[in-house]
C-alpha cells in the first residue's frame, strides 16, 4: 500500500490534501486507527474547517475522542516516525572523541569557506609611453625598436604599436608604449637599457662605472649605441 503524503498539515494545502484522501477513507493507513492516524493528528494546529474540509474534520472528531494512553494502543502503521532530537543528538559525544572531531571538521569547513570569499589581491598596473631618440639619423629605427621589444624585465608586456615621430632635420624619433606591474618594476630599469642597445662592451663598462660614481657624461666623449636618449612620456594608471 502505497504511503499517503501530505505536505505541511499546519497549511490549508496539506489540510486540502489530506480531506480530499480521507473522502473514501475512513482512518489514514487500513480499516482501523493506528499509529499513523495519531501520527498525522498531531501534526494539526486544530480541527479542520468544518465547511472547506469537511471530510478531514469528521475524521478529526473521530480520533480526538481518543486519549493518549488509547492512541499509544493502537498498532504500528506504515509512516515513518521522526526521530526524536534527543535521540539524534546521541550520536555524537558531547564530551568526547566525537565532539573534539565535529569541532575541528566545522573550523576546517569555516576555514575553506572563508578562503573561497576572499577577495582576489588587487594588482596594480600603469601604461607607459617611452620615447626613444636614436644615435643620429642614419640608425635603423626598425632594429631599434625590434631590440627595444627583445628587453625582458619582469613584470613588462611591451605593446605591439610604433610610431615614428619627425623631429627635425630628418631625425625621427619612436614612441612604444608597454604595461608593467607597479610593485615590481623600477622603470629606470627599462630606460636604462633602452639607452644601452647597441653599445659595446668598452661603452658599458664606462657607462656602468659613471653611474655607479654618480658622475655626468662627458660632453667630448661619446657613449651612444643605437641610441641617445629614452624618456618616460606618458605613464597612467590602469
Amino acid at each position: 500500500m502505497v504511503v499517503p503524503e501530505f505536505g505541511n498539515l499546519k497549511s490549508d494545502i496539506g489540510v486540502g490534501k489530506l480531506n480530499e484522501y480521507l473522502a473514501t477513507r475512513s482512518f489514514i493507513t487500513g480499516f482501523n486507527a493506528t499509529q499513523d492516524d495519531a501520527i498525522v493528528f498531531s501534526k494539526l494546529l486544530g480541527p479542520p474547517s468544518a465547511t472547506k474540509f469537511e471530510d478531514a474534520h469528521r475524521w478529526y472528531r473521530h480520533i480526538a475522542h481518543f486519549n493518549a494512553i488509547e492512541k499509544s494502543s493502537w498498532p504500528k502503521g506504515q509512516m515513518k516516525t521522526e526521530k526524536p532530537k534527543e535521540e539524534e543528538d546521541d550520536d555524537i559525544d558531547l564530551f568526547g572523541d566525537d565532539d573534539k572531531d565535529a569541532v575541528k571538521k566545522l573550523a576546517e569547513s569555516k576555514k575553506k569557506e572563508a578562503g573561497g570569499k576572499k577577495k582576489k589581491e588587487v594588482i596594480n598596473k600603469s601604461s607607459l609611453v617611452i620615447e626613444v631618440k636614436p644615435a643620429d639619423a642614419d640608425t635603423n629605427l626598425d632594429e631599434v625598436a625590434k631590440l627595444c621589444k627583445q628587453i625582458q624585465i619582469e613584470g613588462v608586456t611591451w605593446g605591439e604599436a610604433v610610431k615614428k615621430v619627425p623631429v627635425a632635420f630628418g631625425l625621427y624619433k619612436l614612441q612604444l608604449c608597454c604595461t608593467i606591474l607597479d610593485d615590481v618594476v623600477n622603470t629606470n630599469e627599462i630606460v636604462d637599457q633602452i639607452e644601452s642597445l647597441g653599445m659595446t662592451s668598452e661603452q658599458l663598462e664606462k657607462l656602468h662605472k659613471r653611474q655607479e660614481e654618480g658622475e655626468e657624461e662627458d660632453e667630448d666623449e661619446e657613449t651612444y649605441g643605437l641610441v641617445q636618449s629614452a624618456e618616460i612620456v606618458s605613464f597612467n594608471k590602469l
